[in-house]
């Protein structure tokens, strides 16, 4: 609960997406905890089939950049934010709010191994409030520094098929984010 205030009064470097998760644990906790029925059983739910789950991958995908909330990706499956939750982390093994961080860790690290942006171009395009913050989940993901990721790979230049690909997607994003997250 102290996690949410926090969040919310800070204007938080994590979005919305964060605050969702943190709402729907803290709605689930009161659920089973204070209820005067029994408490919830999950036994009986199935795992997100492999249309909704894709769907909902697509969305991240073509989102990177934005703040996703967790009410966008249940609507998005067209499932409740709390039976998606619950649904989305049994198929992934993460939170949709780890999974989007993973993502977005993902993307930006092949784009600082070609070396297409700088860290704070990275950042920025890929949906982090600020440096800092890009820094410290970099690390939980990758298990080092951004500067220290970029440092075992030598710099090939920009002339490969690859560097090309990652200055492509680099435009798209920027392009969409400079839209107010339109698709282009």
């Amino acid at each position: 609960m102290q996690a949410l205030l926090i969040e919310a009064e800070s204007g938080g470097p994590n979005g919305r997406l964060y605050g969702d998760t943190l709402t729907t644990a803290l709605a689930a906790h009161f659920v089973n905890h204070y209820s005067t029925a029994s408490p919830l059983d999950f036994s009986s739910l199935k795992i997100i089939d492999r249309q909704r789950l894709g769907s909902v991958v697509d969305y991240i995908e073509a989102h990177l950049s934005e703040d996703i909330g967790l009410s966008d990706l249940a609507l998005e499956a067209g499932l409740s934010k709390f039976h998606f939750s619950r649904l989305f982390k049994a198929a992934t093994g993460l939170t949709p709010h780890k999974y989007l961080l993973k993502r977005r860790i993902e993307h930006a690290a092949q784009a600082l191994q070609k070396r297409a942006m700088t860290l704070s171009e990275a950042s920025y395009l890929f949906g982090f409030t600020d440096q800092s913050h890009f820094t410290r989940v970099f690390k939980q993901v990758k298990g080092m520094t951004p500067k220290q990721f970029v440092g075992i790979y030598p710099d090939t230049g920009s002339n490969s098929k690859a560097s090309q690909q990652t200055e492509a997607d680099f435009a798209r994003i920027h392009a969409r984010h400079t839209t107010g997250g339109k698709r282009l």
